[in-house]
């Protein structure tokens, strides 16, 4: 019982630490909906309803 508890924790805490030491995007930086990768505001696709997508995601939703 409590090795399962320990595994937990210490992933938790790892993800944590992990939050932590990646930097925050600027302010000019939005993610992807689809993919997560990092993308200037002016350069993403808005669909109005959901967030923001890249290039290549939003050639494949509207295109296939």
């Amino acid at each position: 019982m409590y090795y399962t508890h320990d595994y937990l924790t210490a992933r938790g805490m790892a993800s944590q630490e992990r939050a932590w030491l990646e930097p925050r995007p600027s302010p000019r930086e939005v993610e992807c909906a689809y993919c997560a990768t990092l993308l200037d505001k002016d350069d993403a696709h808005w669909d109005g309803i959901h967030g923001p997508y890249c290039d290549d995601c939003w050639e494949e939703m509207n295109w296939g």
